[in-house]
């Protein structure tokens, strides 16, 4: 058994070894990859709501090309709303909507992959990427926010809503909570956030998983927050619970019963952030969220916990490393856990850096490996939520 696990990481590191990057292009060139995908996207969708809105979209953007070079950058989000709120998300069966699902989310990588950090990129193509994207991050922070004045699910059911990037809300009938949430709204906002919400978990310092304001706000509400060190950059309260080691046995926060594997992401030779993984239990369901944690040796124990009904991860950080011991808890083969690959178009990063969903399931260590079997996933973008109910 040893011998087949050490074969499979072999493999698995060879695969991750042939990593690609979205490559930087100027704009005619990203709007010309942009076309020729919604052109594809087109042949795909034939016959659904998505074709003629696909086809105008196409039409009038061809046309004013010329005239108005950076008119895509935000009639893509647009377009990318309007066919979200057709297609919402789902669990990905690989049928014709599932298809559709994976293209929408593709189609906003375009918009999202503009050069803006490049000196060479004119300044007119960076004001309308700016404006573009600060619109889209908006929008969808707003649908967070009327996502939490939203009556709770149904008994036996969880509601999970994507903010940004990793984070996530998720609400049951009996309470709500946050993980990782950097939250670039106001703190009003926050205020208001921290009213709705009974815990907040942080999985490692690192600011586009938390933000010092929304944290505050937690604290001034006397609401917990459960982190992986004592004090976060720009955050410091003695109120905060700080899980700093492995922890088998559960404590209970806010009813949520709460275990941790304790490790860290990797950065250089000699520092590292300090990840929780938090397994929570709470109202019938089990969640695992492993946050950015690299250390790929202590994941090794997650078999002998309990058999997750929903597993949240990174795209990037090595995911197959991650489900392969998951899928060997007890009756996870029989009845797999739902599985949320997240973190993609992190702005914060540059564009050979922003996790793409084309990587998604275009890369082997992604969701690209026909040799490795997948649990049920679903892909949400920003603002999107989703109703998990158990079989």
């Amino acid at each position: 058994m040893k011998k087949i696990l050490l074969s499979f990481f072999i493999l698995l590191f060879a695969s991750s070894a042939m990593a690609f990057d979205w490559r930087p292009a100027v704009n005619d060139t990203l709007r010309a990859h942009m076309f020729r995908f919604t052109e594809q996207f087109i042949q795909q969708a034939m016959g659904t709501e998505a074709e003629r809105s696909l086809k105008d979209f196409l039409r009038k953007q061809q046309k004013i090309a010329d005239k108005q070079p950076y008119a895509w950058i935000e009639a893509t989000h647009a377009v990318v709303a309007k066919l979200k709120e057709i297609y919402p998300p789902r669990i990905d069966d690989g049928g014709q909507e599932s298809i559709i699902r994976r293209n929408i989310v593709k189609l906003v990588d375009y918009p999202l992959h503009v050069n803006n950090r490049a000196k060479e990129t004119p300044d007119a193509e960076k004001e309308a990427f700016n404006h573009a994207t600060n619109t889209y991050l908006a929008s969808t922070r707003q649908m967070a926010l009327d996502w939490l004045s939203q009556p709770a699910p149904d008994s036996g059911s969880v509601d999970i809503c994507l903010v940004y990037n990793m984070g996530t809300f998720i609400r049951t009938n009996q309470r709500t909570f946050a993980m990782d949430i950097c939250w670039k709204g106001t703190p009003e906002e926050a205020a208001f956030i921290a009213k709705a919400i009974d815990v907040i978990f942080v999985s490692h310092p690192h600011q586009d998983h938390y933000t010092p304001f929304l944290l505050q706000a937690m604290a001034d509400a006397g609401k917990p927050i459960v982190t992986p060190a004592k004090s976060l950059p720009g955050f410091n309260d003695r109120r905060v619970i700080a899980i700093t080691s492995t922890m088998f046995y559960p404590i209970t926060v806010a009813g949520i019963d709460i275990r941790v594997l304790h490790g860290a992401q990797e950065v250089g030779e000699r520092d590292s952030i300090p990840n929780n993984t938090y397994m929570l239990h709470f109202d019938g369901f089990t969640l695992i969220n492993q946050g950015e944690n690299e250390n790929i040796p202590i994941q090794l124990q997650l078999p002998v916990w309990p058999r997750p009904d929903i597993v949240i991860a990174p795209s990037w950080n090595q995911i197959l490393y991650f489900l392969e011991p998951i899928m060997r808890s007890h009756g996870a083969r029989v009845n797999p856990p739902l599985f949320l690959p997240l973190h993609q178009n992190e702005m914060g990063h540059r564009v050979q850096q922003r996790e793409s969903f084309w990587e998604l399931w275009n890369r082997r260590d992604r969701l690209g490996n026909p040799d490795f079997h997948y649990p049920p996933y679903m892909v949400m973008d920003n603002g999107e939520h989703f109703v998990y109910k158990k079989k």
